[in-house]
């Protein structure tokens, strides 16, 4: 009987230690999937920038973009492109 009740105490440290491994894993996958949304967020933002801007300076319906207009169009369109860049790398 003490053999048995020493297994199962045994069987029980390493049942705990399992879990607070499988626990830590639950964890990190909850953490990185957040990180995912907002990362998902912050790409539709900057496509949605990015497409605005090619719009503004490719748009041959419209009279031509003043040259400060165009570099501040430019300007927007490389700064989406970095934070784009930023969520993907």
């Amino acid at each position: 009987m003490h053999q048995d009740l020493a297994t199962l105490l045994e069987q029980t440290d390493q049942l705990r230690e399992h879990m607070d491994s499988l626990r830590g894993g639950i964890q990190a996958a909850h953490d990185q999937s957040r990180r995912l949304e907002y990362d998902a967020a912050g790409i539709n933002e900057c496509m949605a920038s990015i497409q605005k801007c090619v719009r503004l300076a490719g748009n041959n319906r419209m009279a031509a973009l003043s040259a400060r207009d165009m570099r501040k169009v430019m300007g927007e369109l490389e700064e989406s492109v970095e934070r784009l860049a930023g969520f993907i790398g």
